[in-house]
């Protein structure tokens, strides 16, 4: 399933980029030590009372799936990788909108705080979302880009 929501947050758990990477270069941003240079883990919640954009995927974990390098556990055998953009906090409005309509105000009113890759950790736990809106939708085919 793809899920896009925007939520108020008391906090996002995650990794954010310190820098683009270069895909030119032959490294592996991911392969330690090097992933210190290019992440920023945080070790507490960010962006706490702030207005976020949560995109990502879930599913049910499987071997044949095309996006299972990709995903991680999120609990019971339910398997996701989700990203997302925190805004200055303001109240949702009471109006419901479209996801298109909804992502569009967001960026036209202001820039985002920062860009995340959520984690779950077992000590630090989870994000935090409060109230919100959210969007599903069904994922029905995906098609592998060789960029590299």
């Amino acid at each position: 399933m793809a899920i896009a929501f925007v939520a108020e947050t008391t906090g996002l758990l995650g990794a954010a980029l310190k820098s683009s990477p270069n895909h030119s270069e032959s490294q592996d941003i991911f392969e330690y030590p090097g992933v210190r240079q290019w992440l920023s883990f945080y070790p507490e919640r960010a962006h706490p009372r702030s207005l976020c954009l949560v995109v990502g995927i879930a599913t049910k974990k499987s071997d044949s799936n095309i996006l299972s390098e990709f995903l991680r556990p999120l609990g019971g055998d339910t398997f996701g990788h989700f990203h997302a953009a925190a805004f200055p906090y303001r109240p949702l409005s009471r109006e419901i909108t479209g996801l298109t309509e909804t992502i569009s105000s967001l960026f036209e009113k202001e820039k985002p705080l920062g860009i995340l890759h959520l984690i779950r950790d077992a000590q630090l736990g989870e994000s935090e979302f409060e109230r919100g809106l959210v969007w599903v939708g069904k994922i029905t085919s995906i098609e592998r880009e060789n960029s590299r």
